[in-house]
């Protein structure tokens, strides 16, 4: 199969341009089209993927999973701290497994501002998921505290690093005037954590991992998280890059072969994705 254009899915002019010099188009998400899906490969935020399925167009997207630290066989080092994935309805009970007083929850994989990520002592966690997006069987992610003093994502695609940026350092993010990130020798200790991380053989063919030094231990890496990489904010990457593990994440971009275990392993679950979502309008062909 020759490369597909991409389809970004933004109202953000500025995201949709990065992609441009590398085969991308962008969709402002009013409405979706069946015939062409498989005609892109696609970068979108998931709620645009979840409304779209809910119009009952499913996009052949690949992800680590909500269980990530689980699945993915991460070893306990690497984390440098405890990670939990349970039902919100389980999560008060279970964050008492947890050493310390407070604890780190968000969702597994979606991003939304209605329920941020958040540090909050363990007496207030249930105030915190008494949220209407939040049910029961909705599943949480709880980690015991860590800080890190620098942060770095890397897109990975087919087994391999093929892109890097800086996010954060010590409290500044990457959209900050005057933004620098760590040192190199900062970099080299993260991407050495990155290659052995896109080295498993158990994974998306296409999905970014972020890495950070753990604070007040010099130079000792930690996984922050993992996230889809259709889906993922690029930073200050290279685009080919970026471009590469978003059509990797992308299944029918993949050789027909490798698609069945790809779907059957990593195929993205829009049950992750909270709230309710309102279909999206159903055309006809793009052209």
């Amino acid at each position: 199969m020759g490369e597909l254009p991409l389809r970004v899915v933004t109202h953000r002019n500025w995201l949709a341009r990065l992609f441009t010099p590398y085969g991308g188009v962008q969709d402002f998400g009013m409405d979706v089209c069946p015939e062409e899906v498989l005609s892109y490969a696609w970068w979108a935020p998931s709620e645009w993927v979840a409304r779209a399925h809910a119009s009952g167009v499913s996009l052949p997207l690949v992800s680590c999973g909500a269980n990530w630290a689980d699945r993915l066989d991460v070893p306990d080092h690497w984390l440098h701290r405890r990670i939990l994935t349970v039902p919100a309805g389980e999560a008060v009970e279970a964050a008492k497994e947890l050493k310390g007083d407070t604890v780190f929850v968000k969702l597994p994989e979606a991003k939304t501002d209605a329920f941020p990520a958040c540090l909050v002592f363990k007496n207030h966690l249930g105030s915190v998921l008494a949220s209407p997006l939040v049910g029961a069987d909705t599943l949480v992610q709880l980690s015991e505290e860590i800080q890190f003093s620098c942060e770095a994502r890397f897109f990975v695609a087919h087994g391999r690093v093929v892109a890097s940026s800086w996010y954060q350092k010590d409290g500044r993010v990457w959209v900050d005037e005057g933004f620098v990130g760590g040192t190199d020798y900062e970099m080299s200790v993260l991407t050495e954590m990155a290659d052995a991380v896109a080295s498993s053989r158990k994974s998306p063919r296409g999905y970014t991992v972020d890495i950070g030094v753990v604070r007040d231990t010099p130079y000792t890496p930690a996984i922050v998280e993992f996230n889809a990489a259709w889906s993922s904010n690029p930073y200050d990457a290279d685009m080919r890059g970026v471009c590469e593990a978003v059509r990797a994440s992308n299944l029918h971009t993949l050789p027909e072969a490798e698609q069945r275990y790809q779907r059957d392993n990593w195929a993205f679950d829009v049950s992750g994705v909270p709230g309710v979502h309102r279909p999206l309008t159903v055309r006809g062909s793009y052209f």
